[in-house]
């Protein structure tokens, strides 16, 4: 973990005197020169990622070297989609192409896996990228994790169809004064239904429920 510190040990089966110098070298490429001349170090990690620590043992006949990988994980933190998620519309033309993409604010080697519940859809990576082809209510849910610790969240997306047409209906061809009429709205598209909404006007004005 970050904050740690790590003893290293240097052994060698022969050789006297012996002089030692400490290198240690980031997955990123950065190197650091580590000033002892001891066969034992301790060293903080601060900061997770890759490192090789590599020992050096010098005399007058002769060099030895070792090198040793260090993995320092940082948990996972501060999961969160791009730009938020909930609750977002995705109007469905032929099919509805919904991309998403998930960062941390902390965690290394951090692994990404995506979910469609009630659906046969998963995906892994920082992205989620599919095609939607029928309209409705889906639920993604997101997990991050690593060797330490793991979050997951929930994205709530509604998948529409454009409302295509509105045919009003009623029993009577010619209505009298006093007549309770009952007018039948027809849509088609606009699915799923529970986000489609309709609106009744008399004459321009809105009537109410």
């Amino acid at each position: 973990l970050p904050g740690e510190t790590v003893t290293f040990t240097a052994v060698i089966d022969s050789g006297n005197p012996v002089n030692y110098s400490w290198v240690l070298e980031w997955d990123s490429g950065s190197i650091e020169n580590i000033t002892n001349d001891q066969n034992i170090i301790q060293y903080e990690f601060v900061m997770g990622g890759v490192y090789v620590v590599t020992c050096e043992a010098i005399n007058h006949v002769g060099v030895e070297t070792a090198s040793q990988q260090i993995i320092v994980e940082e948990p996972v933190g501060g999961l969160h989609i791009v730009g938020g998620c909930d609750d977002q519309n995705y109007v469905l033309e032929g099919r509805a192409h919904v991309v998403l993409d998930a960062e941390v604010v902390n965690g290394t080697n951090v692994v990404f896996n995506w979910t469609v519940t009630n659906e046969n859809i998963q995906q892994d990576g920082k992205q989620f990228n599919h095609y939607f082809e029928k309209a409705g209510e889906y639920a993604i849910q997101l997990r991050a994790y690593n060797a330490l610790n793991g979050q997951s969240l929930t994205c709530a997306i509604t998948v529409e169809v454009k409302i295509s047409h509105v045919d009003l209906e009623y029993p009577f061809a010619v209505i009298t004064v006093g007549m309770n009429v009952t007018f039948t709205a027809r849509v088609l598209g606009g699915a799923p239904q529970s986000h489609t909404y309709i609106t009744w006007f008399l004459d321009g004005t809105e009537l109410e429920d």
